[in-house]
């Protein structure tokens, strides 16, 4: 079988946040069939690794595919409506590229990533459509939010669900969670799950900084997102203007680091005293290590945050809003801790944790085993190889789901994962 992917944004180095996923999907189907990718990216991209599991890559710049009008328009949407509009999902010039592979390669399937890019849907040929994150759901999600300024999401939300009964008809649709796939039961339409993969860090980079209360110091904090997404920007936004001068007013030492791909420059100026702006760093491993606490601040979104599970993963302590943790179980005050977007709050849960490096340690340690049990890599290559193994046989949801019971579940799949053979050098949970 012949897969052909279409990813709007083709992943390279750093592999982290939303380029992690489709190398989770691509590494699984190239196992067993062969894979060509078409999709954007910038003209220095490193995509050697694109190159080695695929048969054929074929890149649009990134210009190309969102031309000065394009970005123009989606300026004047984003003063309503953070959302992107479904009906307007195809690039000319991926397009272009989607025409050529099919006429010289001839795939068996199609992949795409995001209900955006179902619109590159070759007739006659099985469509599998990878949702990061469901559409309706992020126009309700920022209208709740921002009822004022994101007057239109909810008219948005109500169009994008016809869109996404009509898009998804007859495709193949995979969720990340099973909260967006029970979301998209509603309207009709079946789903497979597939969790994000995240890797594990060694775990000794934990047990450095489990034992060391941060009082005498400034306590150091981190956020992390790509600024392409309006909740990332919005959430530095508030980080740099309401928290930062709350942590200030409450005379807390802090350091706090805001990094991400495409850091704005007015985010840069605003930084302030005790702020600091990264943009586009080659590797986060640094910035994770350095970390005591991670901010999550989001004040709406939906899926599951790639950003949530890495820090979680690094087994730090994340610091949230609701919309931070969508998707994962009920782990507030056990593996995170949630709170709404009041800097008052937040401060007191800063300090809180500042003062408590077992308390830390206990938050860090049961979120890297949540982790390790169910976001591990082999998991979500094993689901994704059943759904391939399904797509190969002519079927669809139902008979994945039948692969993966007849292969019996991994020992992984459990929520919660095997614990971890670290002991803090600290004081001991309580």
């Amino acid at each position: 079988m012949r897969i052909l992917f279409v990813l709007p944004d083709l992943p390279h180095p750093p592999f982290t946040g939303a380029h992690t996923r489709p190398l989770t999907l691509l590494r699984a189907a190239a196992r067993s069939y062969e894979v060509a990718v078409v999709g954007a990216a910038g003209k220095d991209a490193d995509l050697s690794l694109l190159e080695e599991l695929c048969s054929d890559v074929r890149v649009a710049t990134a210009r190309a595919a969102r031309p000065a009008r394009r970005r123009t328009l989606a300026a004047g949407r984003r003063l309503v409506t953070p959302v992107p509009l479904v009906s307007a999902g195809r690039s000319s010039a991926v397009s272009e590229l989607v025409d050529e592979m099919v006429a010289s390669w001839q795939p068996d399937a199609v992949l795409v990533e995001t209900l955006y890019a179902a619109h590159y849907r070759v007739p006659g040929v099985p469509l599998i459509v990878d949702l990061p994150d469901v559409p309706s759901g992020l126009c309700e999600s920022a209208a709740a939010a921002r009822p004022v300024r994101y007057f239109a999401a909810n008219l948005q939300a109500a169009t994008t669900r016809l869109y996404e009964r009509h898009l998804l008809g007859g495709a193949i649709a995979v969720a990340i969670n099973d909260g967006d796939r029970e979301r998209l039961a509603t309207l009709g339409v079946e789903a497979f799950t597939v969790p994000l993969a995240i890797d594990l860090p060694p775990e000794e980079t934990m047990i450095e900084r489990s034992s060391t209360a941060r009082h005498d110091v400034a306590v150091r904090l981190l956020f992390i997102g790509s600024f392409v997404h309006p909740p990332n920007r919005d959430a530095a936004k508030w980080l740099v203007t309401t928290l930062a001068p709350e942590l200030r007013a409450q005379r807390v030492p802090f350091a706090m680091v805001i990094a991400g791909l495409h850091a704005p420059r007015w985010l840069q100026k605003a930084a302030g005293a005790g702020v600091s702006v990264v943009s586009d760093a080659p590797d986060l491993d640094p910035l994770y290590k350095s970390a005591d606490i991670v901010l999550a601040p989001l004040p709406h979104g939906g899926g599951t945050k790639n950003k949530t599970l890495e820090a979680m993963a690094w087994g730090l302590p994340v610091i949230g809003t609701p919309q931070a943790f969508t998707g994962l179980p009920q782990l507030d005050g056990d593996a995170f801790v949630v709170e709404p977007l009041d800097a008052e709050r937040i401060t007191k849960r800063i300090e809180a944790l500042r003062d408590h490096p077992e308390l830390r340690w206990h938050l860090g340690l049961t979120a890297r085993q949540y982790i390790a049990g169910a976001h591990s890599a082999r998991l979500a290559e094993e689901r994704a190889a059943a759904l391939f193994a399904a797509v190969a046989e002519g079927g669809g949801v139902a008979r994945a789901e039948a692969l993966l019971r007849d292969a019996g579940e991994p020992a992984d799949a459990a929520h919660g994962g095997p614990p971890t053979s670290a002991t803090p050098e600290g004081p001991s949970v309580p």
